[in-house]
């Protein structure tokens, strides 16, 4: 689980997402003002788990291919 705060422009927000082996759930959550380390920690212990469990959607990832390489450089 990762929790990413960025500001907008107008609010102070944060991305909450979770990747388990090709599944992605991904939820936001907006703060307000600039959340100080007390209001991140509380949030994350007791808001976090529930909300992320409330996200109905996931996103399957592939992993990345392997780069192909030309055979003729692969012969040199």
């Amino acid at each position: 689980m990762q929790l990413i705060i960025y500001y907008d422009g107008q609010y102070w927000a944060g991305v909450l997402d979770e990747s388990a082996g090709s599944r992605l759930r991904a939820c936001r959550h907006i703060f307000g003002t600039e959340p100080h380390n007390d209001e991140v920690l509380k949030f994350a212990v007791t808001r976090a788990g529930p909300l992320l469990a409330a996200v109905r959607a996931e996103v399957n990832t592939k992993p990345l291919l392997e780069r192909w390489i030309n055979p003729k450089r692969m012969l040199r």
